[in-house]
């Protein structure tokens, strides 16, 4: 048998066109310019604003402060800076009046606290102010005038002048400089600067320099408990009495008032020393 012959296979190829890589081309050359050309801005937003300079921000300043000075003119008792935050818009003028208000109804209620506070002082000593009234009354009636020598805690031994007294606190006057204010509580033992070197005779100090700064407590309860029904009875008598800042007085007793009491350097004589009743922890009767 013959064999058949097979039909040659046949396949179809498309032919597509070469493929044509990319050639690199080197960047065009940079374009210099003498002016800087602003950024883009950032999605569309126009540029910020130029910030004004220092001289036109003090002249604006300085405008704005004259209008608060002409503001605090119209209104007694306003500060300047006071005003020129009002004209910054922080408060109102009317704010300003109910703080003030608030202030002096807060300043009264602590004055009648301490009236009360110190109306029980008075009647739980039984002492009177009469006798020491009377002895200060040289110091306190012309007051800038007269030289006192004061012992205060953290400042050692002073000679000062008297400026003013208010319910808390004592300004003195130095000779050469202004001491400022001194809190009461600051103080333990006053005399005439006359009769100073006499009254040192009497005092002697003890223990660590660091207990000069000692003060009593702000609160009552803690202090030492002072014998106020005691000293009446040793009118005349010698005594010695020790102080939290480390001193320790002796002299003759004199009177006593609610606050302070008076030693004498002799049983009588003009060398008197005013101790401070809030600055005792401790009492001795000598004879």
């Amino acid at each position: 048998m013959n064999p058949v012959p097979h039909k040659p296979r046949v396949r179809l190829v498309v032919k597509s066109p070469q493929l044509q890589l990319p050639v690199a081309q080197e960047p065009p050359p940079p374009v210099l310019s003498s002016t800087k050309t602003p950024p883009p801005s950032k999605k569309g937003k126009p540029p910020k604003a130029p910030k004004p300079s220092l001289a036109l921000k003090r002249q604006q300043y300085q405008a704005d402060y004259q209008k608060a000075t002409e503001l605090s003119l119209q209104h007694p008792g306003m500060h300047p800076q006071t005003a020129y935050q009002i004209f910054l818009g922080h408060f109102t003028v009317e704010d300003w009046y109910a703080g003030c208000r608030k202030r002096k109804e807060n300043r009264e209620s602590r004055l009648q606290k301490y009236s009360i506070k110190r109306q029980r002082r008075i009647e739980s000593s039984g002492g009177s102010l009469e006798e020491e009234r009377a002895w200060t009354a040289p110091f306190l009636r012309n007051l800038g005038r007269e030289l006192v020598w004061l012992e205060v805690a953290g400042k050692g031994d002073l000679i000062a002048r008297i400026q003013q007294v208010t319910v808390y606190d004592v300004r003195l006057q130095l000779e050469h400089e202004n001491l400022g204010v001194i809190d009461k509580t600051q103080l333990s033992a006053l005399a005439a600067a006359a009769t100073h070197l006499q009254i040192l005779g009497m005092r002697q100090i003890t223990g660590d320099p660091l207990q000069r700064e000692a003060v009593p407590s702000p609160k009552l309860s803690e202090r030492w408990p002072f014998p106020h029904d005691l000293l009446p009875k040793l009118a005349g008598q010698r005594i010695r009495v020790q102080l939290l800042n480390g001193s320790s007085w002796m002299g003759f007793f004199r009177w006593s008032s609610p606050f302070t009491f008076l030693l004498g350097a002799e049983p009588t004589g003009e060398a008197e020393v005013l101790i401070f009743k809030h600055a005792c922890c401790g009492l001795v009767v000598l004879t």
